[in-house]
């Protein structure tokens, strides 16, 4: 990701992160300062295959 789009790409990023942490309070009735301020993986992380892989393989231990 280079110039422009990374900084939009990490603008969304955070949006998402902010509307999943309120979707995910909503569910659950907890608060949402229950949750990280800041998503607890890296923007890259959301878009590598190999990463979302590892952590269902992790989740299914």
């Amino acid at each position: 990701m280079g110039g422009r789009t990374t900084g939009n790409y990490l603008e969304i990023f955070s949006d998402c992160y902010l509307k999943a942490v309120r979707a995910a309070s909503t569910e659950t009735k907890l608060s949402a300062k229950t949750f990280p301020t800041d998503a607890p993986f890296l923007p890259e992380d959301a878009i590598d295959p190999d990463f979302i892989v590892m952590l269902v393989s992790q989740e299914e231990v």
